[in-house]
């Protein structure tokens, strides 16, 4: 109606909001998405964020050497779920605190993901009861959906907690 005084929205920062806990939530089901794929001809070897650790103690044959590499789905998923909390934090008169702090995870979710993206190099065994192959690998060649979630989850975080706290740094009466 014109003349009511709308509040939803008129200064972006609830689109912001909305930004950090999509990011958050995003960084979350990266955990459950794939982190690493290699196609063979007859097979392909896919491990989901989760499976770094799990499959390492079970099949060490079948996985790449275990280095910090194998923990950052894992510092992710924890950076996120923290995120999911401090992004609900910026709905209340804690904007403040949780745009900060929503900041700071989103760079530590960044920084865990090229952290495991930029891992030198490694090494793969396949074994079988007639042949075993051991080669290098480069995590980078091999990056599954997971890996680029976990980017996307970081910089939506970090953009959302630092336009927040610039858009309300400039207009401090809201």
């Amino acid at each position: 109606m014109p003349g009511e005084k709308q509040t939803f929205g008129s200064d972006h920062s609830d689109l912001f909001r909305i930004v950090m806990l999509i990011g958050a939530v995003i960084g979350a089901v990266s955990l459950f998405q794939t982190w690493f794929s290699m196609d063979f001809v007859f097979f392909r070897i896919d491990y989901a964020g989760y499976d770094f650790y799990l499959r390492s103690l079970s099949y060490p044959s079948n996985f790449p050497s275990i280095g910090y590499y194998a923990y950052m789905p894992f510092v992710v998923f924890i950076a996120s779920a923290a995120g999911i909390a401090v992004s609900a934090l910026t709905f209340t008169k804690h904007w403040k605190k949780g745009a900060a702090a929503g900041f700071f995870l989103g760079a530590v979710i960044v920084i865990s993901a090229l952290l495991y993206v930029f891992y030198p190099s490694s090494e793969m065994a396949f074994s079988t009861p007639g042949f075993s192959i051991v080669w290098e690998i480069r995590l980078m060649d091999y990056l599954g959906s997971g890996a680029y979630s976990a980017v996307t989850a970081g910089i939506l975080l970090l953009l959302g907690g630092l336009l927040l706290m610039v858009r309300k740094k400039a207009a401090p009466g809201a």
